[in-house]
């Protein structure tokens, strides 16, 4: 006797294959069309790297001399080994997809605005002070994206004074406009608010464990001051913990974690300050028995 489960699994089948082999049949026709487009943009793009940029260094130190397309061309002139940047290949592929580009967009002020809501929301702004101080953050962050790409395409390097001076102008310009509704200071506290997101969601995250274990928890308040304060002294995050400096034998810290729990004592009870300081410590730990293990295989 078959169960009325499997009767439904029988008849919802064969019209999830049929569903499938139209949707394999749409993803190949689009395939086939990006394979064009991209075809063609790479062509356009080969014939603007036979002519070197004049702002262009060749630095060899930064390893095989990119073209403007901003792909790295093999010594020996036959194109071996050919590498195009991630910027240049999200460049080329939003180029073909145009539908894949606005989702982007969409992705880039969702998670930006994430970052920043809760900062604008302090500063009491009118309705429309608010959404255009939102709209601006939004399009400085979507703009900084392009920027990458077309620096990507015209073969700029990151670290040169081009790339640094395209971004300056980028911003410049909205950072005025926000600056004339939220003044200096306000700026300054979202772009603060901004930086220290990650730390943020990691003082909520697994560093509240160790606070609520401690019987003294990081209140709202605290939590954003301690985020800027990391985000200040210590860098953007995951790179102060893995740096080559050896902490300091007496205190068990590195010198950038001893100056940001100075700094964070004054929004910090005494508890509190030891409960960050033995979370370091350990951390420091675990990556000497690690090293230790790693070196013993």
């Amino acid at each position: 006797m078959v169960s009325i489960r499997g009767m439904k699994q029988f008849e919802i089948r064969p019209a999830v294959i049929l569903l499938q082999f139209f949707l394999c049949i749409i993803m190949l026709l689009a395939l086939l069309q990006r394979n064009r487009q991209v075809e063609a943009l790479e062509s356009r793009l080969a014939v603007q790297s036979m002519t070197p940029s004049p702002k262009s260094v060749p630095d060899e130190r930064k390893g095989p001399d990119k073209g403007a397309s901003g792909v790295s061309e093999a010594k020996d002139g036959h194109g071996a080994g050919l590498h195009q940047s991630p910027a240049l290949k999200t460049a080329l592929f939003q180029a073909a997809h145009p539908e894949a580009k606005k989702i982007a967009e969409h992705q880039a002020r969702r998670f930006m605005l994430a970052q920043v809501d809760a900062a604008i929301d302090q500063m009491q702004l009118r309705s429309d002070q608010r959404e255009k101080v939102r709209n601006l953050m939004a399009e400085e962050f979507i703009s900084r994206s392009d920027t990458t790409m077309v620096l990507a395409e015209k073969g700029i390097q990151p670290g040169t004074p081009e790339y640094a001076a395209a971004f300056v102008a980028v911003g410049n310009d909205i950072d005025d406009q926000i600056r004339e509704i939220v003044g200096a200071d306000g700026l300054q506290q979202i772009n603060d608010y901004a930086g220290s997101a990650k730390y943020r969601t990691e003082l909520q995250g697994t560093y509240s464990v160790d606070f609520e274990d401690s019987g003294s928890p990081l209140s709202s308040e605290q939590v954003t001051k301690l985020a800027t304060i990391m985000q200040h002294d210590l860098g953007p995050i995951g790179t102060w913990s893995v740096s080559a400096e050896a902490p300091n034998p007496d205190s068990g810290l590195l010198p950038s974690e001893e100056k940001a729990l100075g700094d964070a004592s004054a929004s910090l009870s005494p508890e509190q300050v030891q409960v960050l300081k033995a979370r370091w410590i350990e951390e420091h730990q675990r990556q000497a028995f690690e090293k230790l293990y790693n070196e013993s295989q």
